[in-house]
């Protein structure tokens, strides 16, 4: 599902299985952009397999390494995902990326006419 709008409110079960972002171009019109660079999609996808070994080798390494704690709490519902992929991008240095789920999600206030659940 996918929801845009203003003063959106994730309410309930909602708030863990959410990702809240906001975009900004830099641009006052930004659907008028042209880009210089091939289109990501096309780039992965013509070199799948290199992404695949890359993703297959982090995760072997973790698990030859024996999967070394990282301190983190699992991720209620997703425990085994916690600890077998999110652990691992830790372990190889990424913290930005995988630690800071371990915050309490977001609270999105806005106006009842703007509830997403």
């Amino acid at each position: 599902m996918f929801a845009t709008g203003n003063n959106l409110v994730v309410i309930g079960d909602m708030t863990r299985r959410t990702l809240v972002c906001s975009l900004d171009a830099g641009v006052e019109r930004p659907e008028n952009r042209t880009f210089k660079a091939p289109d990501p999609i096309d780039v992965v996808r013509g070199d799948r397999a290199k992404y695949v070994v890359a993703a297959l080798t982090v995760l072997r390494a973790y698990h030859v390494a024996g999967r070394p704690e990282q301190g983190t709490i699992p991720l209620g519902s997703f425990e085994v995902w916690s600890r077998r992929v999110r652990d691992a991008l830790i372990w190889l240095g990424e913290p930005v990326l995988a630690r800071r789920w371990n915050v309490r999600a977001p609270k999105i206030h806005g106006g009842k006419s703007s509830r997403v659940s």
